[in-house]
């Protein structure tokens, strides 16, 4: 059995070793924390940064979107004026006009002569300006004049109408076509919104901790607490057995000799303490 002295000095080398120990598992485990608490920071300011980028894309595709919703509207509204409207009309009117006046577009001059099949019986077919054929032009240029009035107000009437041209079939097409591309331009901000709820809704990224920072933590919580009593072990130890063989302090008997003569201390026969 060691000497009570040893002892004490072991237990304090113990407690010393262990605290060294602790120490350093603590130091490696204080660094594994703040590498994990690094990489997290760093994956939160990545995910602020990514959410504000996808914010800012939303919004400016959202503001195309818009824009060119508004364009369709407004060419629409150009289109199906009253002075466009106009124009449309008088265009298709004279269009209406043209093929009801000559449907094969045939040249309708002629020199003169009236054909013998379409001669009346006694007409005279030879071209000459006779009483007969001065009045049968003149009834046949009076039938002819109102016979284009009314194919020129029937061609006034169908241009409003649903003609190729007329406003009947242009500016519901029109309206239909300004629909079609608002309705569009709909569906793509729809699409938009959907993606980006979806992009908002991805969470950052998480990190836990390993089992090595864990082992570090729990090494240095081990440690430090058998270095502390180690420690509180060689220091009660030590008092306990008065540090140098005798009770401690205020306990045990100590009994000193009242003489050492110069003999026995020369020859190394000291009387034993008791």
């Amino acid at each position: 059995m060691c000497d009570p002295v040893t002892g004490s000095l072991m237990s304090l080398g113990g407690s010393l070793v262990s605290g060294v120990g602790g120490m350093m598992a603590a130091g490696q485990a204080q660094k594994g924390m703040q590498a994990f608490q690094d990489a997290q920071n760093q994956a939160n300011a990545e995910w602020v940064a990514y959410q504000n980028q996808i914010r800012r894309d939303a919004t400016i595709q959202e503001q195309q979107f818009r824009e060119k919703a508004d364009l369709a509207r407004n060419t629409t509204l150009q289109q199906i004026a009253p002075a466009n409207q106009k124009l449309q009309q008088q265009d298709e009117q004279d269009r209406l006009n043209t093929v009801y006046q000559n449907p094969q577009g045939k040249n309708l001059t002629t020199t003169g002569q009236i054909p013998a099949n379409y001669a009346v019986p006694g007409q005279d077919t030879s071209g000459k300006d006779t009483p007969f054929t001065q009045a049968l032009g003149t009834a046949v240029s009076a039938a002819s004049n109102m016979a284009r009035q009314r194919i020129a107000a029937l061609a006034t009437t169908n241009s409003y109408g649903g003609s190729f041209g007329g406003l009947g079939h242009v500016v519901p097409q029109e309206l239909q076509q300004g629909g079609n591309a608002i309705n569009l331009q709909n569906a793509e901000r729809a699409g938009n919104l959907a993606t980006y709820q979806r992009e908002a809704a991805v969470q950052p990224l998480n990190y836990a901790m390993g089992p090595g920072v864990e082992s570090d933590m729990s090494m240095a919580k081990t440690l430090g607490g058998l270095a502390g009593s180690l420690f509180s072990k060689g220091i009660t130890g030590g008092m306990s057995s008065g540090m140098f063989g005798g009770g401690g302090a205020g306990g045990g008997n100590v009994s000193v000799p009242n003489s050492v003569s110069s003999s026995d201390w020369m020859s190394g026969g000291l009387p034993a303490w008791s």
